[in-house]
């Protein structure tokens, strides 16, 4: 009686793990979702704010990803999805938590990361994109995937949550105005 009572509670936390894991990831990309996202930033904030830390946000945007959908359809958009995962994953620390922020757009929160060295770690998730991605595609025009990137510092670009992804935002746009495929950091002229 005593094992089969051990065997169903370790299969209760066995599965109760798997939901919490569950409730907290993209089910496509396996990435931690927007509203994990949400609550991690918040636990950021506070813990830079206690520590007198700061710490950066990028937000990535796939560029041309309508006309990408719209050209080879949305299941080959799915497995590009995957790929930017799995190559931007790469790139960071474990530290670093990214998300899938909605649609096309992922967010990373940068555990004490100044600009500068925000900048270099978004320019080396681009660049692996555009060089990585495997050309799974006949019909869209471009010969490679390209992201552009926002990036934003707390406190300075934002010392709360509404501002600081607002500014990363911020960036974002004026880089997909300026050509797309490039890192912008808020407040900064980086091309």
């Amino acid at each position: 009686i005593f094992a089969s009572l051990a065997i169903e509670r370790a299969n209760y936390y066995s599965l109760a793990g798997q939901l919490k894991e569950l409730s907290i990831t993209d089910s496509l990309t396996g990435l931690f979702n927007r509203r994990y996202f949400e609550e991690r930033l918040v636990e950021e904030m506070n813990r830079s704010l206690r520590h007198d830390l700061k710490f950066s946000l990028a937000m990535m945007d796939i560029d041309d990803s309508k006309q990408f959908n719209d050209a080879e359809g949305h299941l080959i958009g799915d497995e590009i999805l995957k790929y930017i995962a799995n190559v931007s994953r790469e790139c960071l620390r474990v530290s670093d938590v990214i998300s899938r922020f909605g649609g096309e757009e992922f967010a990373i929160i940068m555990p004490q990361t100044e600009k500068d060295e925000a900048f270099l770690v978004a320019e080396r998730i681009r660049k692996s994109i555009k060089e990585q991605i495997p050309q799974i595609w006949k019909k869209f025009p471009r010969k490679n995937i390209t992201i552009t990137i926002g990036v934003s510092t707390f406190p300075e670009d934002g010392d709360n949550r509404r501002d600081l992804i607002r500014n990363a935002d911020r960036a974002l746009y004026r880089g997909k105005i300026e050509g797309k495929d490039r890192t912008i950091v808020f407040g900064r002229e980086y091309s």
